[in-house]
């Protein structure tokens, strides 16, 4: 785990040892461990930021809106089944979308280009730069 995980991990787990000193007036009497729950709660979470949270969802949303702009003929196949299916009038679609969710069912073309997308462009973090036999676990030694 590089530094930034650390400190954030450090910081996290500081804090619920603090909220604990704060909370139990005796507490240099008791043992000072973590609670289980706290920890392995706190180390998924944790993971799930420095893995995963930082712009994954934003840079794929960003992918699926670019990739037809790029490709005229794809961008039009779009607006035609838009077109046909909600309607060219905006306000209209609108209210025809809040009364019938189920009516972007139909946008099949559009479905096709965002699982494309997808695939070309996966929502998933990576730490940048591995490095051989290194692996993280948890207490349990999941990975």
């Amino acid at each position: 785990m590089d530094m930034f995980g650390r400190t954030i991990l450090n910081k996290s787990l500081n804090a619920q040892r603090g909220i604990n000193n704060l909370v139990d007036e005796d507490a240099k009497s008791k043992k000072k461990e973590l609670d289980p729950e706290f920890r392995a709660f706190a180390t998924r979470q944790i993971r799930f930021f420095v893995f995963a949270g930082h712009d994954s969802t934003s840079s794929t949303i960003c992918h699926i809106l670019h990739l037809p702009f790029i490709n005229p003929a794809t961008l039009a196949l779009i607006r035609a089944e838009h077109d046909e299916v909600c309607g060219k009038d905006l306000e209209e679609t609108i209210f025809m979308l809040e009364e019938n969710p189920q009516l972007t069912k139909s946008l099949l073309y559009t479905t096709a280009i965002i699982k494309e997308a997808l695939r070309m462009f996966t929502p998933a973090g990576c730490s940048g730069q591995g490095k051989p036999n290194v692996s993280f676990a948890d207490d349990s030694g999941n990975i």
